[in-house]
C-alpha cells in the first residue's frame, strides 16, 4: 500500500499548488473576460485530460476539459435550483421549466430546433431535475460543439415559453407522472416526503402533474407567466455552472464558454439552503407500514442527519455507511442472512439538500425476516452500538483511504457527457482546486465527526418504514392514503419495550436476560484481501491486433486482446461453460438462473470485498450455459477467479439460504407483471421473435417443488464440467486488457484443469468414458410471416396489471437476414440509417406535437441475425389508437424519405458515422463488444468501421453528399423502406404488440376497439411460433 499512500500525499501536495495558482490567476473583471482562471486542478496521474476552471465576469462557474482523443464533444449546464424551490401552489414547476426550455428560445424559436440539431449531428440530449439542481446536457460530433453550446446558452438568457407549447408540454409532464405511479421506489420516496414536516419544502411533490400545474386548461397563459417568473427568480449566473469537453485547446474552449454564457444575467441570488430538517422530531419513533404494488418485503430505518458535504476530506458518514453496509463475513447482512431474515442490505447518506441530510439503513427482507422485523431492528442498533463502543478505528480509515485513492487514480475514462454532468454539479458544491478529488479521496481521519455521525443514529430519532403486501388488511383504501400516488399506509408508535431494547443495544448495555444479544457473531470486517499492490503495465505497441485465439485444445478455446488504448492495470475475463441442455426448455432455463443466484448468494461475502477493491464478478445463465465475467485489477483477479471456481464446483447449499434465494427468484418472476407496459411489450416481442426465450410464468411453473438436492443435482449433471454421467462441456473464454499472452494461456489452462479437478474429486469419475459430444442450444431468430398479397400482419394482445393506467404499443418491422456477410452488413447499415433519418421526426410528431405520451421512441431492434426496427409508444390512449398513429407516421415516412435533400441525407449519414465510430470509453466496454463478436461466431471485430464505411468513405468530406460519395445511395434507402416497412410491400414482416391497461379499459379486451382491424390476432404464442421458420444457425460454439 506504500504506493497508494504516496499517491495520496502527491494529491494533497497538489492542493497547495492549486491554491497558489488561484491567487496568481485572479484578474480584473472586465466584460467578456473571466474573473478567475485556474489551471492547476488536482487530478489523477493517469488522467490524460486537461482541465481549466473559470469564474466568468457574471459570476458563472465553468470548467473547460480538453480531450484530444474525444470522439464526442459534450457540455452540461447546471443551475442550483430544483424541486425544493417550487411554489407550493405550483408543485412540479421546476421540472416543467426543464421540459419547456428545450422548446424554443428567441434566437432559435423552432420548438424542435435543439433536438433536431443534436440528432442530425450524432448526439443525444436530456435534462434532469433533482431536489436542488437542474442539469441540461448534450453530446455531439466535435465539429458542431460551438453552435450546440450557443444553443444551450440561450436556455439561460431568452427562453420563449410559448403558450401553445405550455399547453402541450404539461401533458408530457403528466404522462411522466403517470408512468412513475406504479414504481414502488418512487411511491416509498413520495410517502417519505408526504409524512415530513408539511411546512418544509421537502414535503412538496417534485414531478408535477395536471392537477398541480394546470388543473384548468383556460389558465395556460397564467402558467406561462409563472414559468417566466420562476426562471427569472431562480436562474442566475451566480447559481449556474457549465462544464464543456472538446478536442479544442483550453484557450479555445474558454472562448466558447465566454461567448455562450457571458450573457447570462447575474441576479446575485442567495445560494438556497435549509436550516431546519424535514424531520422535526415529532414524526420520529414510529413504524410506517406501507402496502407496495409489487410483492416485496423491506425494512428501511431512516435517521435525520446533518449535512456533511463540507467535510469532504474526512467523509465521516462514509465511515459509518462502510461498516453498517458491509457484506463480508461477520457483517450485519451476513448475520441476518444466516438466520434467513434478509437477502440484501445497504446503508448510507443521501436524499437531502444543502443544510440537511438523511442516513438510511435498508434491508431486503425475506418473509421470515418480515415476521421478525423487530429483531432485525434490534440487530441494526446492536451493530450501531458495537461501532460506538469500538470507537473510530484508524485502520478502517486507512483502508478506506487506500481504496478511495486506488479507485480515483485508476478510474475508467468517462464518456464525454457523463464527465460534464458530474463536474458541472460538483462546481456548485466543491472548491475549484478540488473539483475532481473532493468526495472521492478520504485524506483526513476525523474521529470526533465519526462519533458524531454514529451518535445521530439514535433509536428515538428514527422513522421505520416496513413495506409488505402483508399489511394490506391493516391499510384499507379508506384509511391513510398518500394523495398523489395513492400509497396506502398506517403509522404506529414503536412499542416502548422495543425502543427500550434498541436503546440498550445502542448504549452498549447488556440486556438483563440476554435475549437481545441477537448476533453474537457480529464483528468488524477483516482487512480486505483483494487490495492490489502491483500496477505495472505490459508493453503493447500501438495498433495492437484485434482478439485472436491463443489456446485451443479439447474442450477449450481461449481468445486474447492486449490493451493498447486504456493503459490501466486491469483485465476483463469472460468464460462461458457451455453445455447442451442449460437452456433447452423452461425448466433448464429456470434451473440455470436459480443456480447462478444460489452461487452468487454463497459468494457474496467474497464478492463484496473484491468489489470494494475494484474487482467484480458476475454469474449469468445464457442459452449456451453459464457465463462468468470477472473484471478489475489484474493483480488480484486470479485469487478471485479461484474463489469463484472453487464455489461453483460445490453446488450444494443449505436449506435456509435455498429457501431465501428461491423466494426472491419467484417474486422477481411474478413482479414482472408490474413492469412498465412498454417493457412488457418489448419482452413479448423477444418471446415471439427468438427461439429460446421463456416467459416468466413458464419459468415460475418449471421450478414448482424445487429442492436444494434437486438444484444441486441439476448443476452437477448439466452445468459443471464433465464428470460421472454428466454432459461433455466446452469452455469458451476471452481475456482483454493488461495481460501477456503467456499469462492468459496459463490462466485459461488453469481454469479448465481446476474445474475438471473439482468435478472429478466430487464424484470420483476421473477417467470414465463420457457421452458423445453435443453442441449447446443456440438462440435463433423466429422469422415472422411475410405480409403476402393480403398485406396482413400479426398482433399480440396482453392485459397490463391493474395498477397501470398507461397502455403501450410496439410496432416491429423485421428485416430478413441476408445470405452473405457482406449483404448482412449492408442491411444493418440501412436499418441504422433509416432509424437515424426518422427517429427525431417520429418523436416530434407523436410526442411533441400530438402529445400521445411521455415514452415515444423509434429504435433499432436487432435479433440474432435479423435486423429490425421498433416504433414504441406508452400512453393513456388505447393501443389500437396508438398503432393507428404509428401507421400514419410510417405511411408518411415514404414521401419524407423521398423528399430528403442530399444535404439532409449527408447530415444523417455523418451523424450515424459519428455514433458508429465512437469507441468504448472503458475497458469493460471494449471487452463486451469483442465478446459479442466471439460468442456469435462472427468475429467481425471491425464491424463499426465497416458499417461506417458504407455510409461515407474514409476520404469523403463534408462538401460531398452521402448520395454522391457513399456506397449507400438515396435510392437504396428508399428501396429498403419500400421492401421492409412500407404498407403495400408483400415482403413486409410486421408485428404489433398491445399491452392494454385494465385500469383504463377494463379487465377484458374491448373487441369494439378492433373493429375492422387489418391484422391477424395471435391466440396461441407457442402454436404461432411452431409454424414459422428459424433464422440461420450461428457458427459452431
Amino acid at each position: 500500500l506504500q504506493r497508494l499512500n504516496t499517491m495520496i500525499g502527491t494529491v494533497a501536495a497538489a492542493a497547495t499548488g492549486s491554491a497558489a495558482a488561484a491567487s496568481r490567476d485572479l484578474s480584473s473583471s472586465s466584460t467578456g473576460n473571466p474573473q478567475l482562471v485556474l489551471n492547476e486542478i488536482e487530478k489523477s496521474t493517469e488522467d490524460r485530460r486537461s482541465y481549466r476552471c473559470l469564474l466568468l465576469a457574471n459570476g458563472l462557474r465553468a470548467v473547460a476539459i480538453n480531450d484530444p482523443d474525444a470522439d464526442k464533444s459534450a457540455a452540461t449546464a447546471c443551475v442550483r435550483t430544483g424541486a425544493l424551490r417550487d411554489p407550493r401552489s405550483l408543485q412540479g414547476l421546476a421540472h416543467f421549466c426543464e421540459h419547456m426550455l428545450f422548446l424554443g428560445t428567441t434566437r432559435y424559436p423552432d420548438e424542435n430546433s435543439f433536438l433536431r440539431f443534436i440528432n442530425e449531428h450524432g448526439g443525444v440530449r436530456n435534462a434532469v431535475t433533482s431536489a436542488e439542481f437542474t442539469r441540461y446536457y448534450f453530446d455531439i460530433a466535435p465539429e458542431h460543439l460551438p453552435e450546440a453550446l450557443d444553443r444551450l446558452g440561450q436556455f439561460f438568457t431568452e427562453p420563449l415559453f410559448t403558450e401553445s407549447a405550455t399547453v402541450r408540454e404539461v401533458n408530457a409532464v403528466h404522462s411522466e407522472h403517470a408512468k412513475n405511479i406504479p414504481i414502488d421506489a418512487r411511491r416509498l420516496l413520495r410517502l417519505d416526503h408526504h409524512l415530513a414536516n408539511p411546512q418544509h419544502d421537502y414535503s412538496k411533490y417534485s414531478t408535477g402533474c395536471l392537477e398541480t400545474l394546470l388543473p384548468d386548461a383556460s389558465k395556460a397563459a397564467e402558467l406561462r407567466q409563472r414559468l417566466l417568473q420562476f426562471h427569472s427568480e431562480n436562474y442566475s449566473a451566480n447559481l449556474t455552472a457549465v462544464a464543456v469537453l472538446g478536442r479544442e485547446s483550453l484557450d479555445q474552449l474558454q472562448q466558447l464558454i465566454v461567448a455562450a454564457f457571458s450573457g447570462v444575467a447575474n441576479k446575485q441570488l442567495p445560494v438556497p439552503s435549509w436550516e431546519s430538517h424535514p424531520y422535526d422530531g415529532t414524526d420520529c419513533g414510529v413504524e410506517v407500514q406501507v402496502v407496495p404494488l409489487r410483492d416485496i418485503q423491506k425494512l428501511e430505518v431512516v435517521f435525520p442527519m446533518k449535512d456533511y458535504t463540507e467535510q469532504f476530506s474526512s467523509q465521516p458518514a462514509h465511515y459509518a455507511s462502510h461498516l453498517l453496509g458491509h457484506e463480508s463475513a461477520g457483517s450485519l447482512l451476513a448475520c441476518l442472512k444466516r438466520r434467513g431474515w434478509a437477502n440484501g442490505l445497504s446503508a448510507g447518506c443521501g436524499g437531502g439538500a444543502a443544510g440537511f441530510d438523511f442516513f438510511r439503513v435498508s434491508a431486503d427482507l425475506t418473509e421470515a425476516g418480515l415476521a421478525n422485523r423487530a429483531a432485525v431492528l434490534r440487530a441494526v442498533f446492536q451493530c450501531v452500538g458495537q461501532l460506538r463502543r469500538a470507537g473510530p478505528q484508524a485502520w478502517v480509515h486507512r483502508e478506506l483511504s487506500d481504496l478511495a485513492a486506488l479507485a480515483f487514480r485508476y478510474r475508467d475514462r468517462e464518456p464525454s457527457a457523463e464527465a460534464t454532468q458530474r463536474l458541472a454539479r460538483r462546481l456548485l458544491t466543491y472548491p475549484m482546486p478540488q473539483l475532481l478529488t473532493a468526495g472521492c479521496l478520504v485524506t483526513e481521519f476525523a474521529p470526533k465527526l465519526i462519533a458524531e455521525v454514529l451518535d445521530q443514529l439514535h433509536p428515538h430519532r428514527c422513522k421505520v418504514f416496513a413495506v409488505s403486501k402483508a399489511f394490506e388488511p391493516h391499510c384499507p383504501p379508506d384509511g391513510c392514503v398518500e394523495p398523489i400516488y395513492g400509497v396506502r399506509h398506517r403509522l404506529q408508535p414503536l412499542p416502548p419495550d422495543l425502543l427500550a431494547a434498541c436503546l440498550a443495544l445502542y448504549n452498549g448495555d447488556a440486556p438483563a436476560d440476554g435475549a437481545d444479544s441477537l448476533l453474537s457473531d457480529l464483528r468488524l470486517p477483516d482487512p480486505n484481501p483483494f487490495i492490489p499492490s502491483q500496477f505495472a503495465l505490459i508493453a503493447v505497441p500501438p495498433g495492437s491486433p484485434p482478439p485472436r485465439v491463443v489456446l485451443e485444445e479439447a474442450g477449450l478455446r481461449l481468445w486474447h486482446r492486449a490493451d493498447a488504448q486504456y493503459c490501466l492495470p486491469k483485465l476483463c475475463l469472460t468464460v462461458v461453460m457451455a453445455t447442451p441442455d442449460a437452456w433447452s426448455d423452461a425448466f433448464s432455463a429456470a434451473s440455470s438462473q436459480l443456480h447462478c443466484q444460489l452461487m452468487s448468494d454463497a459468494l457474496n461475502p467474497v464478492l463484496y470485498d473484491a468489489q470494494l477493491a475494484g474487482l467484480s464478478a458476475s454469474l449469468a445463465a445464457c442459452a449456451e450455459g453459464i457465463s462468468l465475467s470477472i473484471q478489475g485489477f489484474g493483480h488480484r483477479l486470479p485469487a478471485l477467479l479461484e474463489a469463484v471456481l472453487d464455489r461453483l464446483s460445490r453446488p450444494e447449499v443449505e436449506q435456509l439460504r435455498f429457501d431465501s434465494v428461491i423466494e426472491r427468484y419467484r417474486k422477481s418472476l411474478k413482479n414482472f407483471a408490474l413492469e412498465q407496459p412498454l417493457q412488457q411489450c418489448l419482452f413479448h416481442q423477444s418471446v415471439l421473435c427468438c427461439s429460446l426465450v421463456w416467459t416468466h410464468q413458464q419459468r415460475l411453473d418449471a421450478i414448482e417443488g424445487a429442492t436444494p438436492a434437486a438444484a444441486a443435482e441439476f448443476a452437477r449433471c448439466q452445468l459443471l464440467p464433465a464428470a460421472a454421467g454428466g454432459r461433455p462441456r466446452f469452455l469458451l473464454a476471452f481475456a482483454c486488457g493488461n495481460a501477456e499472452v503467456e499469462q492468459v494461456v496459463a490462466a485459461g489452462g488453469g481454469i479448465a484443469q481446476t474445474l475438471r479437478r473439482h468435478a472429478a474429486a466430487a464424484d470420483g469419475s476421473q477417467g470414465r468414458p463420457q457421452p458423445p459430444e453435443r453442441q449447446p442450444h443456440r438462440q435463433r431468430d423466429v422469422l415472422l410471416p411475410e405480409a403476402g398479397d393480403a398485406r396482413r400482419h400479426h398482433l399480440l394482445r396482453c392485459l397490463a396489471a391493474e395498477h397501470h393506467k398507461s397502455s403501450a404499443c410496439v410496432v416491429y418491422f423485421q428485416v430478413e437476414p441476408a445470405t452473405t456477410p457482406e449483404g448482412q452488413l449492408r442491411r444493418q447499415a440501412l436499418t441504422k440509417l433509416l432509424v437515424q433519418s426518422l427517429k427525431e421526426r417520429f418523436f416530434n410528431s407523436l410526442r411533441t406535437q400530438q402529445q400521445l405520451g411521455y415514452l415515444v421512441q423509434l429504435a433499432e431492434r436487432p435479433g440474432v441475425a435479423a435486423c429490425g426496427l421498433s416504433f414504441c409508444v406508452q400512453s393513456e390512449r388505447h393501443p389500437a389508437e396508438l398503432e393507428s398513429r404509428i401507421d400514419e407516421f410510417v405511411e408518411a415516412a415514404g414521401p419524407l424519405l423521398a423528399a430528403m435533400t442530399p444535404a439532409e441525407l449527408r447530415d444523417h449519414a455523418e451523424a450515424l458515422r459519428a455514433r458508429l465510430l465512437e469507441r468504448p470509453k472503458r475497458l469493460s466496454g471494449r471487452s463486451a463488444a469483442d465478446w459479442a463478436e466471439i460468442a456469435s461466431g462472427a468475429a467481425c471485430f471491425d464491424r463499426p468501421d465497416r458499417l461506417a464505411a458504407l455510409l461515407l468513405p474514409p476520404g469523403g468530406t463534408s462538401e460531398q453528399s452521402a448520395v454522391e460519395a457513399g456506397p449507400l445511395r438515396h435510392e437504396e434507402l428508399l428501396d429498403f423502406y419500400r421492401t421492409w416497412v412500407a404498407k403495400d410491400s408483400p415482403r413486409r414482416r410486421k408485428l404489433a404488440i398491445h399491452v392494454i391497461s385494465q385500469k383504463s379499459f377494463g379487465p377484458a379486451v374491448q373487441e369494439d376497439k378492433y373493429e375492422g382491424y387489418p391484422g391477424s390476432v395471435i391466440a396461441d404464442v407457442a402454436a404461432f411460433k411452431s409454424g414459422l421458420k428459424l433464422g440461420p444457425l450461428p457458427a459452431r460454439f
